[in-house]
């Protein structure tokens, strides 16, 4: 059985925030700490988190919403501390946007730290903005894959109006990196599952033009992607900018559908630029929202259908997501929503989700452990 507990701090000084978060917490030594705060704590937390638990592992990244069973915000710090239940092993990728495949001995090493690699997940942060979530992810599937070790996690995270992140791990801050941290549940299984909030509309392409380093389409069935798009809209071209908040894509492989959120569009050259690669020859279909609430419980259901009572959920929320939330007056609501249905868990909001050794967007991660 884990023994965790989660901490929420509203403060907006640092210090009286990282106070705050440890009488929560209260005196034991934990094996691990995971934390999360707005950009403007992040560094002053890192060091403090460090200093005070010199024997743990300490992992975090700054992040959009701070939520977890104890409150949420878009302000302050949350943290989750877990006592017994685990073994964990850390590590950093460097050079994440080139060639983390060169730090692949961290990866190597952490895992051989563990007894063995049953019952085992690979948690990680990424740097935000500078493409390097595909490769990180290649480098996941190619190292992980042959160990039966899934990846879950999320991009670094701020205020939707900004574009600084950080991600740290043992009182460092890393750039261009990922840092992580290999979690192996001694008391059962963990599953992780995707929630989509968005489903696919009647309107389906086929990428047949594509920048993948630059996460560019040009065309879909060999036409303008931003014609392509507007016709399936029934929107003028001049105005997909302001459709496509609510109209992602959706890459389809198999039956999992990958959400690529658009960033940008350019009717000049009729390219459409996303926040998640999209390759050629693959078939999309564009998204709509969907009903919130009939989400949430069929989340809740599919979860439950294979861990019943969950010990511990970690979870990441996609920032566009929870601006949508926030538009919505639903924040509370999605929180207590998680609270009612998972009990103890703690979660992260940022730029885009990792699974399956896939880098997507606009959609919601949880990692239930038995």
């Amino acid at each position: 059985m884990i023994e965790s507990k989660a901490a929420f701090s509203g403060l907006n000084n640092v210090d009286e925030a990282f106070e705050d978060l440890c009488n929560q917490l209260g005196d034991d030594e934990p094996k691990l700490i995971i934390f999360s705060s707005e950009f403007s704590m992040f560094k002053s937390l890192t060091e403090a988190f460090s200093k005070e638990f010199p024997t743990c592992t300490v992992i975090g990244t700054s992040s959009y919403v701070q939520f977890c069973d104890k409150g949420c915000s878009t302000q302050g710090a949350g943290a989750l501390a877990i006592y017994k239940g685990i073994e964990c092993a850390s590590g950093v990728l460097l050079d994440a946007a080139h060639y983390p495949m060169r730090y692949s001995k961290a990866v190597t090493d952490a895992v051989d730290r563990l007894s063995d690699t049953e019952n085992t997940i690979c948690m990680e942060f990424s740097s935000a903005f500078c493409g390097c979530e595909e490769t990180i992810q290649d480098t996941f599937r190619t190292l992980l894959v042959p160990r039966g070790i899934p990846v879950f996690g999320g991009s670094a995270g701020c205020n939707p109006t900004e574009r600084n992140t950080a991600i740290s791990l043992d009182g460092k801050i890393y750039e261009e990196a990922s840092v992580f941290v290999f979690i192996k549940n001694l008391g059962g299984k963990i599953r992780v599952f995707k929630e989509n909030l968005f489903k696919p509309t009647a309107h389906f392409f086929t990428a047949t033009d594509v920048d993948c380093d630059e996460r560019a389409v040009y065309e879909f069935d060999e036409i303008p992607a931003t014609e392509a798009y507007a016709n399936a809209l029934n929107v003028p071209v001049d105005k997909i900018e302001e459709a496509r908040e609510m109209h992602p894509l959706g890459r389809i492989s198999d039956k999992e559908i990958y959400i690529a959120e658009i960033c940008e569009t350019d009717t000049e050259s009729g390219r459409i630029t996303c926040y998640s690669r999209i390759y050629n020859r693959t078939k999309l279909a564009v998204m709509e929202v969907d009903d919130m609430d009939e989400v949430w419980d069929d989340t809740a259901k599919r979860v439950k259908e294979e861990i019943p009572t969950p010990s511990l959920s970690l979870c990441v929320n996609c920032t566009s997501r929870a601006s949508y939330f926030v538009k919505e007056g639903r924040l509370e609501d999605f929180n207590n929503k998680l609270k009612d249905e998972y009990g103890s868990f703690f979660g992260i909001s940022g730029f885009g989700e990792q699974t399956n050794y896939e880098h997507l967007n606009m959609s919601f991660l949880i990692a239930a452990f038995e």
